[in-house]
């Protein structure tokens, strides 16, 4: 082999092992190795009920911060085979993005009185045969100084049939979620309900 083979040899060696480097990512601690880390774009689908609300109006209280404390684990697990889940992820900045989109629905005033912080605590969809979905936030109510009024956490559940590894099942899965959480802080909740108006 001529000294040129050689080292086109070993780039194409170097060039194959930095490629099987970069797209494994780190193991689920039982040996196994995720070969890419698979990605789902959080869309807002809201439920009917949520839609086609028709109670009180909140015209004190608007939206104030918005954080995730989730952890970095993915927020859709398909484990129809047990051997072989399927797992998808998606940032912070989109869960933030997509709480701000459901509660902003309702909690639009622009000069608000008070101010409702959420903190989205879980967010995840298990996938097997139905989409089974949990998010829970924690709530607080905040007047114009920043004093806590009012808090309390809520849990948005569902379950839900359709077809499998779907991105509009998915998001169809977390917007009931979500759609349930906003409609309970709407109705549920005397306590802060009284700071509507």
């Amino acid at each position: 082999m001529s000294k040129l083979s050689k080292i086109v040899s070993l780039a194409l060696a170097a060039a194959v092992s930095f490629a099987a480097t970069s797209c494994a990512t780190a193991g689920d601690g039982n040996g196994s190795i995720e070969s890419k880390r698979r990605s789902v774009l959080l869309v807002w689908k809201p439920t009917g009920d949520y839609i086609n609300y028709a109670g009180p109006s909140v015209a004190a209280v608007g939206l104030g911060d918005i954080s995730v404390s989730v952890g970095d684990g993915p927020v859709w697990t398909n484990i129809e085979k047990k051997n072989k889940p399927v797992s998808f992820y998606c940032d912070k900045e989109q869960i933030a993005k997509l709480a701000r989109t459901a509660f902003s629905g309702f909690y639009k005033a622009a000069d608000a009185k008070y101010r409702l912080n959420i903190d989205v605590t879980s967010f995840t969809v298990t996938e097997a045969n139905m989409y089974n979905g949990m998010v829970t936030v924690n709530l607080s109510l905040a007047d114009s100084n920043g004093a806590t009024l009012w808090s309390g956490t809520d849990e948005g559940e569902c379950k839900r049939w359709g077809r499998s590894l779907s991105a509009d099942n998915f998001n169809e899965a977390v917007g009931s979620c979500l759609s349930n959480i906003v409609l309970k802080s709407l109705k549920d909740y005397p306590e802060l309900q009284k700071y509507f108006r």
